[in-house]
């Protein structure tokens, strides 16, 4: 009698056990760290960083080298090739995709979500760094991956695009997302890490990016260019009159801007020389004008 009762007992506790549980009680592989959803005011700041690290850098460095802006200084070496115009196939490979991985990846994510959402400030703002990041991949290689890019699970290799094409598409997305109603949209602040959310600025940088892609194309489609920009001025469009960039950086170790800290500062790379410095193209035409 006494077995029987225990094993009543059991049943009864297993049975109460059971039935109080959720469908999900065992469903415990989800790994907070990796969420598998954010929001926009999560992912844009990271998608915007991605693009300052990669075309602030790296790129910025092939840019200001190539223009003779810049130079390799006389106590490094690591940028000869880069001031030689020798470039190997793997060139910025890192960089290229840090951008789509990262950048692209993220940015486009802001899209989609702020387009579910009609969160329109969102979407203005994700469609005009998306436009810039391939606008600077177009004018450095020309084709690249774009209509069937950031889709890897249906195109795991993406076509290569014409870059003419491309720039017309861009316009056309930035023209887009210029047209959506933005009044009843949420407005970004401190997570916009390049205006803070000042929406008038992104207009104008919407406005600015359009004008370089044109400018970009006056001498391989001068007709379109010209078309395009007399339309864009006929239009009152107004353009940047402020620096787009990340600015939130102090002069302490460990904060300042880290292009600053690794290429410039001896103090902040610990090597006690510096990475470059100024061309005697650009420094001896500043002196003689």
């Amino acid at each position: 009698m006494k077995y029987s009762n225990k094993i009543l007992t059991l049943l009864l506790a297993f049975v109460l056990v059971a039935t109080s549980c959720e469908d999900n009680f065992l469903d415990v592989n989800k790994d907070p760290n990796n969420p598998s959803d954010a929001t926009v005011k999560l992912v844009l700041p990271a998608g915007q960083m991605s693009a300052a690290f990669a075309l602030g850098g790296q790129g910025q460095i092939l840019g200001s080298l190539w223009a003779q802006h810049w130079t390799q200084s006389t106590g490094a070496s690591q940028y000869a090739t880069i001031d030689d115009y020798n470039l190997t196939d793997a060139f910025f490979n890192t960089q290229y995709i840090e951008l789509y991985a990262g950048a692209l990846n993220d940015l486009n994510f802001v899209s989609k979500k702020a387009s579910e959402t009609q969160s329109w400030n969102y979407f203005l703002i994700a469609e005009s760094m998306k436009a810039y990041v391939f606008q600077v991949l177009v004018d450095l290689y020309d084709k690249v991956p774009y209509n069937q890019a950031l889709q890897g699970t249906i195109y795991p290799t993406p076509a290569f695009d014409n870059g003419d094409a491309i720039y017309t598409d861009l316009i056309a997305k930035i023209d887009a997302a210029l047209a959506k109603d933005r009044s009843l949209s949420p407005e970004p602040a401190d997570d916009d890490l390049v205006f803070q959310g000042d929406m008038d600025n992104w207009v104008r940088f919407a406005n600015t990016l359009k004008l370089k892609i044109l400018m970009r194309q006056s001498e391989a489609r001068p007709s379109v260019a010209q078309q395009g920009i007399q339309a864009l001025f006929a239009s009152g469009a107004e353009f940047l009159d402020t620096d787009a960039e990340v600015a939130s950086y102090i002069d302490v170790e460990n904060f300042r801007n880290p292009f600053f800290a690794v290429q410039v500062s001896t103090a902040g790379n610990g090597r006690g020389y510096v990475d470059i410095a100024a061309s005697s193209t650009l420094l001896g035409y500043l002196q003689n004008n």
